[in-house]
């Protein structure tokens, strides 16, 4: 991959947010769930399809087709043969397209981010803090377990590292982890109340 210039990034646990991947199945189960609410078995038959809907559309980040991306040219639908569509713009074609969805993409990234967090209060973290770390478990039959009755946190654990990136690392069980600041809060240990005192019974 380091030949094709393909860089790998890595993402922290339970944040989809940061993989645009995730972005695309919540598409492609939007119009799954649309064809196939009555009959859940005929999802396969639909897939094709998908593929093909999702590739030819015009994506709202890109302000292009999927397609038009990957090979530098519009697919010729049938429509096309009855109606004269206007033609895009011949200084998009080529390599430089991607610089441009780059620009969009990462505008648009830096509007969506603004409005989200806004009037919101971000907590602060450091080295040495003490953090709680959210649970992520499933159901089990088996074991007559519900995910809704686990405790949602686990912890405490102590911070070894905070990256510009809004996660932190920490060790826990002989290893280190990185968490995204979404599935995290502080720990506050409990104090004796002054002035009691406890007794042996």
């Amino acid at each position: 991959m380091s030949g094709l210039n393909i860089k790998n990034i890595h993402t922290t646990t339970y944040h989809p947010e940061s993989n645009p991947v995730e972005r695309v199945n919540r598409e492609i189960g939007r119009l799954l769930r649309t064809y196939c609410h009555k009959q859940h078995t005929n999802w396969l038959r639909w897939l094709d399809n998908i593929e093909y809907w999702i590739n030819n559309t015009t994506h709202t980040t890109t302000e292009c087709t999927p397609h038009y991306l990957m090979f530098g040219e519009k697919p010729k639908l049938s429509i096309t043969r009855l109606i004269n569509f206007p033609k895009g713009d011949p200084n998009e074609a080529g390599p430089k397209i991607i610089q441009i969805v780059m620009k969009r993409s990462k505008k648009k990234s830096e509007l969506r981010n603004a409005y989200k967090d806004r009037d919101k209060k971000f907590p602060q973290y450091s080295v040495g803090d003490s953090i709680l770390v959210k649970e992520h478990r499933l159901s089990s039959a088996e074991d007559k377990e519900t995910h809704k009755l686990f405790l949602l946190y686990h912890g405490p654990y102590i911070i070894q590292k905070v990256h510009p990136n809004n996660t932190v690392t920490v060790q826990g069980n002989g290893k280190f982890c990185t968490f995204n600041l979404k599935n995290i809060k502080k720990y506050y240990a409990d104090k004796p109340s002054i002035g009691t005192s406890h007794t042996n019974q």
